[in-house]
């Protein structure tokens, strides 16, 4: 083989560096192609992801839509309830403070109609109370329709405003209550203004109905509960002819709200005795909405 024979077939040789650059390019094309086959599948993921987002957003929004008109019939709910709460508070209110009152001016009314010829001037001083009595019950009204009752103690201590009850419980009947009130403890509002409600409640019953000759109240607490027992030894009443007004059922919906307990007992001719229990602390519970 001669010389220039050798020099064209060796490896290195000027033919094969005359365009260094194709290589560079052919290596560029290569890694184009595959970055463009990268991206083809990327973009294949990404609008696959694309639609999956849409899906899981149009699912979401729908959810939403949901929830907020879930929300609405909740809220209208609870504004229903709210408001049957306060109707039934103004009714238990009325009854409760107007009631009372218009029992006792009746009974001055019948007791000065009964006295007029033989005793006119005791009969009069029936009717002065009366007057005051009709007085005390028209301002009781115009306080619980404007929803101002929110505190019927008035300032006063628990022990201070059941005296009064019996106070005025004494002049209408002539009958004084014995109580025994062993309040060691600050009470809460809520359970003076119930243990106030019950006993002038009852003590309005015991007035228009039971006729007794001795009624007796005890109130006491221990460091849990506090404990109320009003008795009496009147007409006594049949308790299943007798739990639809007012009266039972307000002392009912007042201790449950409490979450205490209230027994009543009676038997005609027998008296009745109520008996209430009462949480100081009240515990957690989870109130759902029918």
């Amino acid at each position: 083989m001669t010389a220039e024979n050798a020099s064209i077939h060796q490896p290195g040789s000027d033919a094969d560096n005359m365009h260094p650059s194709i290589a560079h390019l052919r290596q560029q094309v290569q890694q184009l192609q595959q970055e463009k086959a990268d991206l083809e599948i990327l973009l294949y993921a990404t609008t696959e992801h694309a639609a999956a987002i849409e899906s899981e957003l149009e699912k979401a929004e729908m959810e939403l839509q949901r929830a907020l008109e879930q929300e609405r019939a909740l809220n209208q709910r609870i504004e229903e309830l709210a408001t049957l709460e306060e109707r039934n508070r103004i009714a238990r209110d009325i009854h409760d403070s107007l009631g009372h009152l218009l029992v006792g001016l009746n009974v001055q009314m019948e007791t000065a109609l009964a006295l007029w010829k033989d005793n006119p001037e005791r009969a009069y001083k029936f009717l002065a109370k009366a007057k005051q009595l009709g007085s005390d019950a028209l301002q009781a009204t115009r306080e619980s329709v404007s929803g101002l009752r929110s505190d019927p103690l008035q300032g006063r201590s628990l022990q201070e405003a059941i005296e009064c009850l019996t106070q005025d419980f004494h002049h209408t009947t002539g009958i004084h209550p014995t109580c025994q009130i062993h309040l060691s403890t600050l009470l809460p509002h809520r359970i003076n203004t119930v243990v106030y409600r019950i006993v002038q409640e009852g003590l309005t019953n015991i007035c228009k109905h039971a006729h007794p000759t001795t009624v007796t109240l005890q109130i006491q607490c221990t460091d849990t509960n506090l404990f109320l027992t009003l008795q009496d030894d009147g007409r006594g009443f049949q308790l299943d002819a007798n739990r639809s007004g007012f009266g039972l059922q307000g002392m009912q919906e007042r201790i449950i709200a409490l979450q205490g307990t209230l027994d009543i007992t009676s038997e005609l001719g027998k008296g009745c005795c109520i008996s209430a229990s009462l949480p100081l602390e009240l515990k957690a519970v989870n109130q759902k909405f029918d």
